[in-house]
């Protein structure tokens, strides 16, 4: 009798908590690990940071704070060596120019 209350098929709000703070953790374990290869990346080619921030000067401007608006505009194709620093960010720190 106590083995079924203690492994109950009922989903109890306690479960449903440490599932979401699992969740939580693993998902800012992952950002935190990208985060730290891109920038690792931008510390090990230094040509390659220098490259990223014209392209987003030409794109933005020096004095210009990004808005929500512009986000549609930094999506196209108007930054293409930076969405390729975002997609070897997420596989490889390894650069072909």
């Amino acid at each position: 009798m106590k083995l079924l209350k203690l492994y109950s098929p009922v989903f109890q709000e306690k479960q449903l908590l440490h599932f979401v703070r699992d969740l939580f953790v693993a998902g800012t374990e992952t950002t935190t690990s990208t985060l730290r290869w891109a920038i690792l990346c931008l510390l090990h080619y230094p040509e390659i940071q220098k490259k990223l921030y014209e392209e987003i000067l030409a794109v933005v401007g020096e004095k210009n704070d990004v808005n929500i608006t512009q986000g549609v505009v930094l999506t196209c194709s108007c930054i293409p060596l930076l969405q390729c620093f975002f997609r070897v960010s997420f596989s490889r720190c390894e650069f072909h120019y």
